[in-house]
């Protein structure tokens, strides 16, 4: 056996990897989802020791991918089209509950900023291009939709997506 401790997920047999792991974390006052994904059987330990930094410091590329939501939202176009999309979709009753707890003396907008937060990273261990990606949203009991930011294996950002 070749084995590899991995935090949250115990040991995997880098000889024998399934193709789907997945735990449930508390994480910043919330429950996240990380989720460990294979095409092969197999696995080296040079892959799972990134996936294990990631994990590591989970805290710091999540400020790092809120950051870059937070910016996009500013100056870009595919947060401030989620934004819109969601004031536009969702009765007004219901984002009148959603932002409840929000600061009043911002926007709307930011207000519904202010509700993203972190739900699942995805490792991909065999792409290094989409190595790990990491769903932000407004409430999962609220919209399908995500706002997704890939990280590659590197620890760069590559992609910021609204997705369903």
């Amino acid at each position: 056996m070749n084995n590899y401790k991995l935090p949250h997920f115990d040991n995997i047999d880098l000889d024998s990897i399934e193709d789907y792991y997945c735990v449930d974390i508390e994480f910043q006052g919330y429950t996240i989802q990380l989720d460990l994904n294979f095409e092969k059987d197999s696995s080296d330990k040079s892959s799972i020791a990134v996936v294990n930094g990631f994990i590591e410091n989970l805290a710091d590329y999540s400020t790092k991918a809120h950051n870059v939501i937070i910016n996009d939202f500013k100056t870009g176009e595919t947060v401030r089209e989620y934004i819109e999309h969601h004031l536009e979709d969702i009765d007004i009753d219901e984002l009148d509950i959603l932002l409840i707890d929000t600061d009043k003396m911002l926007s709307t907008e930011e207000q519904l900023m202010s509700k993203f937060r972190l739900e699942r990273v995805g490792f991909y261990p065999e792409d290094e291009n989409d190595f790990a990606i990491f769903d932000y949203t407004i409430g999962r009991h609220v919209t399908n939709y995500l706002i997704v930011v890939k990280f590659d294996s590197k620890g760069s950002i590559v992609d910021l997506a609204m997705e369903s």
